[in-house]
């Protein structure tokens, strides 16, 4: 049997990513997950190994059906029309099974930061985050879908770090406008106004 081609993607910007704790709303086991978002000419050297890996998959499934058609499934990537960058898809079971023995385990993806060191768990991975992932690609043939690909999750490198307490708008692209405030920017600026009305004998009492 093959060993599973082992890939490190470019440097991208994560989309809904699912790192510190697994997504068990369509499965009950959890799944870690993540998209992965690249420009068409960051995807270049990617698409191709993936383009070979379906062609090998399609291969494999027409020598087991001994020359009769095989049709191809879904590649796990695909082409937002917003921006015009290719989203890859990235997957990994919270539990896992083997086939063989029967025995169950528990993984999770390992998080490294720039310095190749494991982030810490009390970091929370939002989208927006950029970094590269660390997979498997495995190939796989399902009669009802066809032959293709899944991408298996084994590890990311966190470059930039997006958190989702605290911050504001200006991460994602937005400036200070005239318009509707909400009541926490309200009470913020009363607040404010507030403390500069005081005396400095009185903002020092604060403290």
């Amino acid at each position: 049997m093959n060993e599973n081609l082992k890939l490190t993607s470019p440097r991208g910007r994560f989309i809904y990513p699912h790192l510190n704790k697994p997504d068990t709303k369509f499965n009950p086991d959890g799944e870690y997950k993540l998209t992965l978002s690249l420009t068409s000419e960051e995807s270049t050297n990617l698409l191709k190994a993936l383009e070979e890996q379906i062609e090998l998959s399609k291969k494999d499934a027409e020598d087991r059906a001994k020359g009769k058609k095989v049709k191809v499934a879904d590649p796990p990537y695909s082409i937002n029309e917003e921006d015009g960058n290719y989203q890859f898809k990235f997957k990994l079971k919270a539990k896992a099974k083997s086939s063989k023995t029967g025995n169950e385990w528990e993984q999770k993806p390992a998080i490294f930061d720039s310095d190749l060191k494991p982030l810490s768990p009390e970091k929370q991975i939002w989208g927006g985050t950029e970094g590269k992932v660390s997979f498997e690609v495995i190939r796989y043939f399902v009669p009802l879908t066809g032959a293709g690909i899944s991408l298996r999750l084994k590890a990311v490198q966190i470059l930039e770090l997006v958190e989702g307490s605290g911050g504001d708008g200006s991460k994602f692209g937005f400036k200070e406008e005239q318009g509707y405030k909400s009541d926490t920017a309200l009470e913020e600026a009363v607040k404010e106004i507030h403390h500069e009305s005081l005396s400095d004998e009185e903002v020092q009492s604060d403290f």
